[in-house]
């Protein structure tokens, strides 16, 4: 019954995009490959499918069913990009680079790498980090009526819940 359901549509639809990521591990695996339209092909697709994933979420919530619908699904794809965006380079600064640095021989060159990537990140990290709080915020006024509704209404109860786990990893750095 779900899956008649425009929620179960784009559900099925997500999984679909999942499956068309695939072929960016198969790239990375085989990055020194001779085949150069076979890695554009897999590129294009994984693309594709980061898009999707990116886009559906507002698709199949109540982004799509909130009034001006142009406004609050264009907030969402934002806010989920910038959500990504921020999450992927956390992960790309605590496992990978250190795994990359590790391998260094010479400290001085580790530092540099270190220093560049954090300076970098620090700047991207907040201009993220604003425009998740900014779609947010568009999404939350649109979404409800009243400041009550924040611990009124189980929607409220979980923006609750997400405001202060966001503000406890900004406190984190």
């Amino acid at each position: 019954e779900v899956i008649d359901t425009r929620f179960g549509s784009v559900v099925m639809l997500r999984l679909l995009a999942w499956l068309l990521l695939l072929p960016l591990a198969f790239t990375v695996a085989s990055a020194f490959s001779t085949v150069r339209p076979l890695r554009r092909m897999s590129v294009l697709a994984a693309v594709t499918g980061a898009v999707f994933l990116v886009v559906s979420p507002g698709l199949a919530g109540h982004a799509a069913a909130v009034d001006p619908v142009w406004l609050m699904l264009s907030s969402n794809i934002v806010h989920v990009a910038a959500m990504a965006f921020w999450t992927g380079t956390l992960v790309a600064l605590v496992v990978i680079l250190p795994a990359v640095t590790r391998r260094l021989a010479d400290d001085r060159d580790r530092m540099r790498i270190l220093a560049g990537f954090l300076l970098r990140f620090s700047l991207l990290a907040l201009v993220a980090v604003a425009v998740i709080a900014v779609s947010g915020t568009i999404q939350a006024i649109l979404q409800m009526d009243a400041v009550s509704e924040l611990w009124q209404t189980p929607y409220g109860r979980a923006l609750s819940v997400k405001i202060l786990l966001f503000l406890l990893l900004i406190g984190l750095g």
